[in-house]
């Protein structure tokens, strides 16, 4: 674990802002900030705990702060709605932490009359330890970019009122969506960020129940013209090799609707798509959804003893359509792998049966566009990710299919199914 602590006298801030002047300052706090707690009363004070939080963020870094790649100008100290101090991230800083692993800092600051007093401690890491070469390049190149851009987009939400109403009056494990949220964005999101995403959430989740009534009413054919299916050439090409091919994907937009879309784009492969998945406890909606499966050309495998057939089915050349962002209970069906650089208990099965079969692992997902129809995309095959350690390969992989989940949960944040409980460990 990393810490960070800083102790300021108030005096010597006071004496700094004195010699200094409010421009020279404005580059140590951002003129906003200077101007916020001057307006404040004991407005040396506040600086003083944000220079303390400035100072303590730095000891984190300190061959970066020595080599001056990281100074006190680059730490952006902002106040959340509940006046507690938090770390924003950007410019320098994101560097620094890309290359040394880390994936959040968390801050707790205090202040008496005469001195101030931060502590900076590093509250998650990429692959949730001591990161190596191989995370800090993916922290600082594709997924450091993709939370950044997931940011921008939540900050661009424009929630329905019926998403709001929902949010408000009917908040349908609303405790459990939030938490998932501060697990993935953590203070990158302001509070009322977090809560406009979860009203956006509930306005998708109101669409997606609408669009699956619907879906019973309508002929297939004509649902298959609502959605869009792109790089078909992905699975096409993978399915040259004869092993068979596994689509690692998840909850995202409507995958109903856009999975029977995809099938009926494949007509070679009708009848051979089979989707791994837990029976629903209610017998009824479990039917249900069956019929809806069945109607579409989907076989539908339980999860739970049926390796032997899906082994059988991909030496057929078949498709598995593996959901891969749902908790799995430890030991018994899964292991702890980091997801969002927190560890979650997630599926062993889908390396163990990639490794057995040579199956080829395509990574899909769905969204709903603006207009309302919805898109399907296959990504390029996952590369297999060999170790001299069995259960060490093992681990590898699982985590690469985690990366890749983070990656779609990214693209469209308020599209994915937040109300899971994922981080049960």
């Amino acid at each position: 674990m990393r810490c960070g602590i800083d102790i300021v006298a108030v005096e010597r801030v006071a004496r700094l802002h004195r010699e200094l002047g409010d421009e020279k300052m404005a580059r140590l706090f951002g003129a906003q900030e200077l101007e916020r707690c001057r307006a404040r009363r004991f407005g040396e004070r506040h600086l003083a705990v944000r220079f303390a939080a400035k100072e303590a963020c730095l000891k984190l870094f300190p061959d970066e702060t020595a080599s001056g790649k990281l100074g006190v100008e680059d730490i952006d100290v902002r106040e959340g709605e509940n006046g507690s101090l938090r770390i924003e991230l950007g410019g320098r800083l994101r560097e620094a932490m890309a290359r040394t692993g880390v994936a959040r800092i968390a801050l707790s600051t205090s202040a008496c009359t005469s001195e101030a007093c931060a502590i900076a401690v590093v509250a998650a890491t990429v692959d949730g330890g001591i990161a190596g070469a191989d995370a800090a390049e993916n922290a600082a190149g594709e997924g450091d970019d993709s939370l950044a851009r997931a940011v921008r987009m939540v900050r661009e939400l424009k929630p329905s009122l019926l998403g709001r109403a929902i949010y408000r009056f009917f908040p349908v494990r609303r405790r459990v969506i939030l938490r998932n949220q501060r697990r993935v964005f953590g203070d990158a999101l302001a509070p009322s960020e977090h809560r406009m995403l979860a009203q956006a959430f509930y306005d998708h989740m109101v669409r997606f129940l609408i669009e699956i009534a619907g879906f019973a009413l309508k002929p297939m054919a004509s649902i298959a013209s609502a959605v869009d299916v792109e790089n078909m050439e992905s699975p096409l090409q993978a399915s040259r090799s004869g092993r068979g091919i596994i689509l690692l994907t998840g909850h995202f937009g409507n995958w109903e609707i856009s999975c029977a879309a995809g099938i009926l784009r494949f007509p070679e492969y009708r009848g051979k798509f089979h989707f791994l998945r837990r029976p629903i406890s209610n017998r009824l909606v479990e039917g249900l959804v069956l019929r809806r499966f069945r109607r579409a050309g989907l076989g539908v495998i339980p999860k739970k003893g049926s390796i032997e057939r899906i082994l059988d089915l991909l030496e057929r050349n078949e498709v598995l359509v593996f959901i891969h962002d749902q908790h799995a209970s430890v030991p018994k069906d899964g292991i702890p792998v980091e997801f969002f650089g927190t560890p979650a208990g997630t599926f062993r099965s889908l390396a163990i049966i990639a490794r057995a079969s040579g199956a080829t692992v395509i990574p899909a997902r769905a969204w709903r566009c603006p207009g309302g129809r919805h898109t399907l995309r296959f990504e390029e095959p996952l590369e297999w990710i060999s170790h001299s350690d069995p259960t060490e390969e093992i681990r590898l992989n699982t985590r690469a299919y985690n990366r890749t989940i983070e990656r779609m949960v990214l693209a469209q944040p308020e599209q994915w199914f937040w109300m899971h409980k994922r981080w049960k460990l």
